[in-house]
């Protein structure tokens, strides 16, 4: 199971205790059944979501193109395989969570006293994020597309037959962001320009 392998591999990565990392693997890995019941697609972005956590640990901690490339992957894969909604939110715990680990970075070796060395340790970990950033953006560009055009729908239907029929009873992102309704008309509250 990739979310089990995944979270493993992060946990032991993480903490460096094997009998912790088997635990923590095998809570996530069964916490997800109540996700596969609910919706597949939830699912498989669950089971990617350790890999790209990972992923950014080993850039952050040895950076390179290679890992850059990794994460880059590791990051499109689980956005495009899953829900906007929970794609979102994911993607913004790995933010705060790779800005905690360059600050404790920066601030922990001791060969980093001065602010100038601080600012080139991130500013080395930067570029090769947003190299990443870059990657995993042109992975997953046409699913944003979608997502502006409205075939991709931001709130999955349950019951719907599929994406198509339901991205015509949502709204698309850019109609969300500017509180339109799906025909055009303007929402209840919504500012009209």
């Amino acid at each position: 199971n990739v979310a089990i392998v995944g979270m493993y591999a992060l946990a032991l990565r993480m903490s460096g205790s094997r009998p912790g990392s088997i635990l923590a693997s095998a809570t996530y890995s069964l916490s997800s059944a109540a996700l596969l019941y609910a919706q597949m697609p939830l699912a498989a972005g669950f089971a990617l979501a350790p890999w790209a956590f990972l992923s950014a640990i080993r850039l952050l901690d040895a950076p390179s193109v290679f890992r850059s490339a990794l994460l880059g992957l590791a990051a499109g894969a689980f956005i495009a395989s899953t829900t906007p909604g929970y794609a979102y939110v994911v993607t913004l715990a790995l933010f705060v969570f790779v800005v905690a680990h360059l600050i404790q970075g920066a601030a922990d070796s001791p060969a980093r006293q001065s602010f100038r060395n601080a600012m080139a340790f991130v500013g080395r970990r930067s570029a090769y994020l947003a190299l990443s950033a870059g990657l995993a953006l042109m992975l997953t560009a046409y699913y944003f597309a979608g997502l502006m055009l409205g075939t991709v729908p931001l709130l999955p239907e349950p019951g719907a037959a599929s994406a198509l029929e339901r991205a015509g009873d949502l709204p698309s992102l850019v109609d969300a962001v500017a509180l339109r309704l799906p025909d055009g008309s303007a929402a209840p509250g919504a500012l009209v320009f």
